[in-house]
């Protein structure tokens, strides 16, 4: 079992960095998939929990928000590249309820 600060490199080119206790990715972290993107959050025992951002490959944030059980739940803001967002309530990983769409000039 893994225990303790580390990287964990996969075959497809991501990683994982952070602290493992008994096996499980547990506490800060960052995550990197194959093509590039980021998630920087807590995991509790293998879970993505509380806030967590994602970035694109180029380093563009993409989500602000919540995680529960490692999918998107809570309150949370979704950044598009044209300057527009949307910011709602998220449930089980999906927009739920109402949400406000901002704009790129801020309207």
């Amino acid at each position: 079992e893994f225990h303790g600060r580390g990287v964990m490199y996969f075959p497809d080119g991501g990683w994982q960095s952070g602290t493992w206790h008994e096996g499980d990715f547990h506490g800060p972290g960052e995550y990197r998939g194959e093509d590039g993107d980021m998630i920087v959050g807590t995991w509790r025992y293998g879970e993505l929990v509380g806030k967590v951002k994602e970035h694109d490959p180029n380093g563009f944030l993409v989500f602000d928000g919540q995680y529960v059980n490692s999918r998107r739940h809570g309150f949370g803001t979704i950044y598009f590249n044209d300057g527009g967002r949307i910011e709602g309530e998220w449930c089980q990983g999906a927009l739920h309820g109402q949400a406000t769409y901002w704009y790129p000039d801020g309207e």
